[in-house]
């Protein structure tokens, strides 16, 4: 697969954007190269940006959702700690009666208890990505990794 087609897949698939979202592919593509290092550093290789397995593949995916989730988690928590004014962004009114009518307005932000029930979700997020991830990782060195080292020099006919 190559970093495109597995951005897409992530984008589509993963994180339920639009296949016609380009630049948000992008984005995606562009994390995806710039950790090419960290998934050899996980798998003992040397990939290039280039086309993998589908096992690196499916390691590299933990790898953006993980870090994603992450983000989206600290990016929800500077929101409540940054937030200011009414709680939930709504005016000091939520419901305003004269005679038979009534006016109810919803909040339309989240209060800071929700926000961050939500970060905490998006670090349950960030931590499933991480133990699949970690299973990943060993099930491919286990299976898939060559050996570092071979010690002597045997003929082949003496190796049946």
């Amino acid at each position: 697969m190559t970093l495109s087609q597995i951005a897409t897949y992530i984008w589509v698939n993963e994180l339920d954007g639009d296949p016609a979202d380009a630049t948000s592919i992008t984005k995606i593509v562009d994390y995806l190269e710039v950790n090419i290092g960290q998934l050899n550093i996980l798998l003992n290789t040397d990939f290039e940006p280039g086309p993998l397995l589908d096992e690196e593949a499916a390691v590299l995916i933990q790898l953006y959702l993980r870090d994603y989730y992450k983000k989206k988690s600290r990016t929800v928590l500077h929101s409540v700690a940054t937030s200011s004014g009414t709680s939930g962004g709504t005016s000091e009114w939520t419901e305003l009666r004269e005679g038979d009518s009534v006016i109810k307005r919803v909040a339309t932000l989240a209060s800071p208890a929700q926000k961050t029930a939500m970060s905490k979700s998006y670090q349950s997020l960030s931590s499933q990505a991480n133990e699949e991830l970690k299973g990943l990782v060993q099930k491919y060195n286990l299976y898939m990794g060559k050996p570092r080292q071979v010690i002597g020099d045997f003929p082949a006919d003496e190796l049946d």
